[in-house]
């Protein structure tokens, strides 16, 4: 109220920093609202994410630090299926993260993200 914080500089680098942590557009949005964002500024806040899929680039983070799908040794597709359900993914990503042939692939879309973002 008095303007000593920055609501939308705060949700954007929230947003920013949970994004590299592999979380989804729905949990960013809970966490933002969670820290009282309004519902407003953080829709305006995920809609302004450069790339077409945010929350793919999100689910390749997500399973290289847990080590799911490609990345694991041994085949749990039902099991890494439930965590990133978990995480807030739908199923088309959590499908297309957990199909991928080997682990190069995800963190080729990972890099690909990197370069349009710097």
């Amino acid at each position: 109220r008095r303007g000593l914080v920055d609501d939308r500089a705060f949700a954007l680098s929230l947003c920013k920093r949970l994004r590299r942590r592999g979380s989804s557009a729905r949990r960013i949005r809970a966490g933002l609202i969670g820290r009282g964002v309004s519902d407003e500024l953080a829709d305006e806040v995920l809609g302004c994410e450069a790339g077409e899929t945010p929350d793919l680039v999100a689910a390749c983070r997500y399973a290289r630090r847990r080590r799911l799908g490609p990345y694991r040794g041994v085949e749990r597709h039902e099991r890494d299926l439930a965590a990133l359900a978990r995480a807030g993914f739908s199923r088309d990503i959590a499908d297309r993260v957990l199909g991928a042939e080997d682990p190069e692939a995800l963190d080729d879309i990972i890099e690909a993200s990197e370069g349009r973002d710097a």
